[in-house]
């Protein structure tokens, strides 16, 4: 103000306008997406696929697994296979196990892991590890082969455990299963993946009671608020992606 008095003197007519500059942040983490909301004491479908390939173009599902859970509790589940349309290359047969005459003779992915799995998880809210940017891809290039209608709520638990357990080398399912504690458990193997996520979830669900966290359509907001841990989602570094590399999504999901 003492600027503006001394202005004054010299300029009568003189008038200050008072303004602020102010810049928006979304402090909203994204884990969450689509509309559906239910209390997190309701039940979920955890899941997991295993794929022929990194494109959802021309990969299929030879095999998917699910597990239905609850808070502290879990029940139900199972790993429909498919024959794929063509041949799995043999680095996706080393990483997840499945040959070629595993799922020689099961039906086509039509009538098992894509629709199969749909009618399982019925309208039950989705969960999954990197769910957004791998499984979603492809469950969507399957249900439209198929002629199904996929429109779920699906929550993501890589965005999650960026926010809600900081500092982690990486963020591969793996790392957060051994920094919780919990069993270990085979990679790439979609049963024992979906069981371990839904471990992992029934945990983070509990962390999120303590957050005052009640309703799946309060984990965006109430994770956000914290501009040093969405700089640490947004970086390619915690996230343990490469902006090259689609096998990094592959590894995400360890």
């Amino acid at each position: 103000m003492l600027a503006a008095d001394d202005i004054h003197k010299k300029d009568p007519d003189f008038k200050l306008i008072y303004g602020c500059e102010a810049y928006f942040v979304d402090d909203m983490v994204p884990c969450v997406y689509g509309v559906k909301d239910q209390p997190l004491d309701g039940e979920f479908c955890v899941f997991d696929t295993e794929t022929t390939g990194l494109d959802p173009g021309w990969s299929t599902l030879p095999r998917s697994a699910r597990s239905s859970s609850a808070t502290a509790r879990w029940w139900r589940s199972s790993t429909p296979s498919s024959s794929p349309a063509s041949p799995s290359p043999p680095k996706i047969t080393e990483l997840t196990g499945i040959t070629n005459e595993m799922v020689a003779d099961a039906p086509g992915e039509k009538g098992s892991a894509g629709s199969l799995f749909l009618a399982f998880a019925g309208d039950r809210i989705l969960v999954g590890h990197n769910v957004h940017a791998f499984d979603m891809r492809f469950l969507r290039a399957a249900a439209k082969r198929s002629g199904v209608k996929l429109e779920p709520t699906y929550i993501d638990t890589l965005t999650m455990a960026q926010t809600m357990y900081p500092g982690l080398h990486n963020y591969k399912q793996g790392t957060i299963n051994k920094h919780l504690e919990l069993p270990a458990y085979e990679a790439h193997r979609a049963c024992e993946d979906s069981a371990a996520l839904g471990r992992i979830f029934c945990v983070m669900l509990n962390d999120l009671a303590e957050k005052e966290v009640t309703k799946v359509s309060e984990i965006n907001t109430g994770l956000g608020g914290n501009r040093e841990v969405r700089k640490e989602i947004l970086s390619p570094h915690h996230s343990g992606q490469k902006p090259d590399g689609p096998e990094k999504l592959v590894q995400d999901r360890q």
